[in-house]
């Protein structure tokens, strides 16, 4: 789930895709992401999203409203500057969440994405 979502993502960059921001910054592209600090995009921080089917991006409320995807998962992608220029590379996390008769179990899945399609 988490590595979907990652490829999902990353399909997302290369289209170009929309993404919907909740705050007064309304509906962008994939590409105005570089023109962002995503460290300070978004209140609360960090930036949460879900991928919806059509490859766009939807900024949640974390985990008030994380992406369920049945059988008690869910999921969560945060995009974050991954270093002071955040405009060459965004860091991507993807957390997975499930409870089942053990307890409740997180994975977390992390790649740093570059402009140019790395």
């Amino acid at each position: 789930m988490a590595s979907q979502a990652i490829e999902q993502i990353r399909a997302v960059r290369d289209r170009d895709g929309l993404v919907t921001f909740s705050s007064a910054s309304g509906v962008t592209k994939f590409s105005d992401l570089w023109l962002i600090n995503m460290n300070n995009a978004c209140s609360p921080n960090p930036c949460a999203f879900k991928v919806n089917t059509d490859l766009s991006l939807v900024q949640t409320n974390q985990a008030a409203d994380t992406e369920a995807l049945g059988d008690g998962l869910s999921r969560e992608v945060v995009i974050s500057d991954s270093n002071d220029s955040h405009q060459t590379e965004k860091t991507v996390t993807v957390k997975v969440r499930w409870t089942d008769s053990s307890g409740t179990h997180e994975s977390n899945l992390q790649t740093i994405m570059g402009k140019d399609g790395i």
